[in-house]
């Protein structure tokens, strides 16, 4: 039995608005525990790479994983795909907040334009993520 589009789109809608909440919640804590921390600029400039090294290696399973080689039709399968997912998703953006409060609080003022990249960038993210499922639907 094939699943219909909309459904899908639902589901995965509902997916991203979990991870967003999530990451809406999760930065008020991100930057109350950044600001905490009694460190130099070195230990703000090791989170911010140690930050990015880590962006990198969920993207890499981010944009490994297709729904293309997933089982759509099937529910657990397609749970586990959206819990995939969504793993990879918060975790990029959750280290990108950690990025972005940890250069804030380096150079004591607001980046706002590294602030504007990261939130385009998880934006990407998402659509990407939507992207993939509605090509895996039509293969």
């Amino acid at each position: 039995m094939k699943i219909s589009p909309s459904r899908l789109l639902i589901e995965n809608t509902v997916k991203n608005v979990i991870v967003f909440a999530l990451l809406l919640f999760s930065y008020g804590n991100v930057t109350s525990y950044i600001t905490s921390l009694a460190t130099d600029a070195i230990g703000y400039q090791t989170i911010i790479v140690l930050s990015s090294l880590l962006i990198m290696a969920f993207l890499f399973a981010s944009y490994t994983f297709t729904f293309k080689d997933s089982k759509l039709d099937k529910p657990i399968a397609r749970l586990f795909d959206y819990f995939n997912t969504g793993i990879m998703i918060y975790g990029c953006g959750l280290l990108l907040e950690i990025s972005y409060i940890t250069v804030n609080a380096e150079l004591h003022s607001t980046f706002s334009i590294m602030g504007i990249l990261m939130v385009l960038f998880y934006i990407s993210l998402v659509l990407f993520d939507y992207w993939d499922l509605v090509r895996a639907y039509s293969k």
